[in-house]
């Protein structure tokens, strides 16, 4: 023997072979046959991403849903605004109340409404109608009563101007 056999101890010169049946090696060269698509592969690469980034999307956070929150309340305040009155404030700690009872609920629902809530849209035209009609009405009312303002101070104005006409 060569010297470098001798110093392999014999278990480890003994060679072992691998044996298979007939159907592991039919797999084997079905699979070698079988072509790639990476075409395929791409889009199922693809298409698995998608549903990865739709699952955290979907998903949100309490530190997000008080955002949303926040948010929804500011949209009320601004609405208030337009439609009552300038000067209306919901104010801070108003603010802080409506968002930490809003919150668990953006959470519980995400992005799907309610159950009550949708059964409510069913009648959204009718609910749009309503909420035009109010918003055309007090936009009306506001009017008159500043005309009937206007009109008061005119005539105020001319009634002072008729009396400083008068010779004493």
């Amino acid at each position: 023997m060569s010297e470098e056999t001798d110093l392999v101890p014999e278990t480890e010169q003994a060679s072992e072979t691998e044996t298979h049946s007939d159907a592991d090696k039919q797999s084997f060269v079905a699979e070698i046959n079988q072509e790639f698509d990476p075409d395929a592969a791409a889009e199922e690469a693809q298409k698995a991403a998608e549903a990865k980034a739709q699952a955290e999307d979907d998903e949100l956070t309490e530190e997000s849903a008080e955002f949303a929150a926040m948010i929804a309340v500011g949209g009320l305040e601004k609405g208030i605004q337009t439609l009552l009155d300038k000067r209306l404030e919901i104010g801070q700690e108003n603010a802080e109340a409506l968002t930490k009872y809003a919150a668990p609920l953006i959470l519980k629902y995400g992005n799907e409404v309610p159950p009550w809530l949708a059964k409510v849209m069913k009648f959204k035209d009718e609910a749009m109608l309503s909420l035009t009609l109010m918003t055309v009405g007090l936009s009306v009312a506001r009017q008159y009563r500043s005309n009937k303002i206007a009109d008061r101070i005119a005539l105020q104005a001319q009634q002072e101007a008729q009396v400083e006409v008068v010779p004493a």
